[in-house]
């Protein structure tokens, strides 16, 4: 004979809700950490090509579940619990000459840890008018990390990192943004 448990919620001795089921079956859980940021407007700089890159600034929260987005000059997310992790990144570069190459990193505590590289050689030699680089991954952190996304490149410091300065809310336009959440 099987055992079935019958609630609507359940909650830490403290009273914080930890788990909801409603009436048709759907588990929610409104303290598992999500983060989603964007930036609004361009990001540039006089030379991309700089050794320790440089850190992309998101300057709108979309959700932030754990508080753990920091804004500002350091632009980091800190890893609330131990566990692993699900991780986007979307980054608009206006503007990249042809046969140039620039990179995305993700940053733990100050550490390259993640790098994907693009590289812009058409063989034509026109230049672009704009690319998109979106990665996708999974990883496991421990609480306190702390995650920066940071972009370079190898000779083209003409590059703008584009956030449409028409970004809302609603994702309408948000061509630059770092998303995640706790898987588990």
């Amino acid at each position: 004979m099987a055992s079935i448990l019958k609630v609507n919620e359940i909650q830490h001795t403290g009273g914080t809700s930890a788990l909801t089921v409603d009436s048709g079956g759907r588990v929610t859980q409104s303290s598992r950490p999500v983060w989603r940021v964007f930036n609004v407007g361009a990001q540039s700089t006089t030379d991309w090509t700089a050794t320790d890159y440089y850190p992309i600034v998101y300057s709108h929260t979309v959700i932030d579940t754990a508080s753990g987005w920091t804004s500002g000059s350091s632009n980091l997310y800190t890893i609330p619990v131990t566990g692993n992790y699900v991780f986007h990144i979307n980054q608009r570069c206006d503007g990249p000459a042809a046969g140039q190459w620039f990179q995305l990193y993700l940053d733990v505590n100050g550490e390259d840890r993640f790098r994907w590289i693009v590289d812009l050689n058409d063989g034509g030699g026109a230049n672009i008018g704009y690319y998109t680089f979106s990665v996708s991954d999974m990883a496991p952190f421990t609480a306190g990390d702390t995650l920066q996304v940071r972009f370079g490149a190898n000779a083209d410091s003409a590059i703008t990192l584009q956030g449409a300065s028409s970004a809302a809310s609603d994702s309408t336009n948000q061509y630059s943004n770092f998303s995640g959440y706790f898987l588990g």
